[in-house]
């Protein structure tokens, strides 16, 4: 979580470190963390993981307990419950499901245990989400965030979509699409005649397809173009598909955008991108980003948009490599030669050479003497900071007092500053 500098007897905050920050997690569930994060796990290896958090170690196995624990494990965890309800961890086990699944409790010690676990899941969740995010594991990262989004509305992420309407919906009617196998897509292609017989109840297919128009629903597309053949410039377009309702969506609902690479389980690039009820009337939003290419080409890139509040709202497009045009794989920049320094008496004028304090020029004004001092060529010269551009600059002023000794030199400096930020494994 922290790195220590030798040389300079400095603290630096890792990534790691920050999001534990962010999230107030305890240096001890990362160290849990550490060991129990894999880059592919289960749904109840997640909730176990979870279970053996620091900040639920308070958590107490009683027996009087046991008996109502027995009972949730039946009913309201569709997960395995690993070690059982007679196991410390087994018991947080039980207590997270039962709260994702609304389950009641009778036992009063269990509702204070239950309300005290309820209230530091939502942001281990989210901060293990981060974590998966910022290692760059394209499935760890969509698992954790759909727990996420499952412990803030208290569905799970198997049950039907539209539970997320359960004031408007009545859960006899989520619990026959569920039966039924209506997903959302079937459901968008049906009339609302043919809901109501699927359910079984005529006036609820209207209902039904009412709500599916509030569902948040985007279209993507996007246009790719070659920047270098490792570089690829992608310009994204966010079409939004739902009818905005201020109840349900807000002022805005923010959608992580993804980049991966299927094959590697790799993501190359993610931001988060607010919609607004504004953008959600007008025309598609454009995202412009870059993400990298590597040989031998992955067959395609996917492009992922997934609501950060909202369960199965997602959308999905493929950027195919099969007739991407790319740049020739040749060098861009002039090598460095290996020659021997040029001295300050080659400008041939002891004026000039008054101005420089130094006998000899570095190797890049030595290469570039001649082109910059002798022709009137254009010259593009990039090269590190302190590596002597400026004296190189002013090698072509004086070309300029020599041959036209009538003209004026403007001298345009662009200063840029970047902020250089380290990346560190967590």
């Amino acid at each position: 979580m922290m790195r220590f500098d030798e040389k300079s007897g400095n603290f630096y905050c890792t990534e790691l470190g920050r999001i534990a920050s962010h999230f107030y997690i305890q240096y001890s569930s990362v160290e849990t963390y550490n060991e129990m994060l894999r880059r592919h796990m289960n749904d109840s290896e997640v909730i176990e993981m979870v279970a053996h958090s620091s900040e639920f170690e308070n958590i107490v196995v009683r027996e009087e307990e046991q008996n109502e624990l027995e009972m949730m494990a039946r009913n309201s965890c569709p997960l395995e419950v690993k070690g059982g309800p007679s196991n410390k961890h087994g018991k947080i086990s039980i207590l997270i499901q039962l709260y994702i699944s609304r389950g009641s409790i009778d036992t009063f010690s269990l509702v204070s245990d239950a309300a005290y676990i309820s209230a530091s899941l939502a942001r281990i969740m989210r901060a293990l989400f981060e974590i998966c995010l910022r290692r760059g594991w394209s499935e760890m990262s969509l698992l954790m965030l759909e727990y996420c989004k499952a412990v803030d509305r208290q569905i799970w992420p198997h049950q039907h979509p539209l539970r997320q309407f359960d004031r408007d919906i009545s859960a006899e009617i989520t619990r026959k699409l569920e039966e039924r196998g209506a997903d959302l897509d079937r459901l968008y292609e049906m009339q609302e005649k043919d809901i109501g017989a699927l359910i079984r109840y005529a006036h609820g297919g209207k209902l039904v397809k009412q709500y599916l128009g509030y569902f948040p629903w985007i279209q993507l597309s996007a246009t790719v173009s070659p920047i270098t053949r490792t570089v690829l410039k992608v310009d994204l377009f966010i079409t939004p598909d739902f009818t905005w309702k201020d109840r349900f969506h807000g002022v805005a609902l923010r959608w992580w955008i993804l980049v991966e690479d299927s094959e590697n389980d790799h993501i190359y690039h993610s931001e988060l991108f607010n919609l607004t009820k504004r953008m959600a009337r007008g025309e598609p939003q454009k995202l412009s980003f870059t993400v990298p290419i590597f040989e031998p080409h992955p067959p395609q890139y996917y492009i992922r948009a997934v609501c950060d509040s909202w369960l199965h709202a997602e959308a999905f497009y493929t950027i195919s490599f099969h007739n991407l045009a790319l740049p020739e794989g040749r060098t861009s920049h002039t090598e460095l030669l290996d020659l021997k320094p040029l001295p300050v008496t080659s400008l041939g004028n002891s004026s000039y050479e008054a101005l420089y304090k130094f006998s000899h020029f570095n190797p890049i004004q030595t290469q570039t003497f001649h082109v910059l001092y002798h022709t009137d060529n254009n010259v593009l010269l990039g090269a590190p900071t302190g590596s002597g551009k400026t004296i190189s600059a002013e090698l072509a002023m004086l070309r300029l007092f020599n041959t036209q000794p009538d003209m004026k030199v403007c001298k345009l400096i662009f200063s840029v500053h970047y902020k250089t930020r380290r990346v560190l494994s967590l």
